[in-house]
């Protein structure tokens, strides 16, 4: 990107489902524990408001654990509108 423009700035957010049957398992012990390793699931979390420090980019996505329940993600919709409203968000 920076062979086009020296103005990059990155962000990041990431989704999983609504946490509401029937987007994901409701059970208390599947909320809490859904997969090995996996972050209990969650609309969408703001991760990092935008920044020129891509290092600081590849760091947060890296650190950033996954997350699922009942099938695939399917919270992008809500993912991309949470970036539209967003502004500078911090949640």
């Amino acid at each position: 990107m920076r062979k086009i423009t020296k103005d990059v700035r990155l962000g990041f957010g990431s989704f999983v489902d609504k946490v509401l049957m029937p987007y994901v398992n409701t059970l208390e012990a599947r909320l809490k524990d859904p997969c090995d390793s996996c972050e209990s699931p969650y609309s969408f979390k703001h991760r990092l408001t935008l920044t020129s420090e891509t290092s600081v980019f590849g760091t947060r996505v890296n650190a950033t654990n996954i997350s699922g329940n009942l099938d695939g993600p399917e919270g992008g919709f809500d993912a991309m509108m949470q970036a539209i409203v967003c502004g500078v968000c911090h949640y």
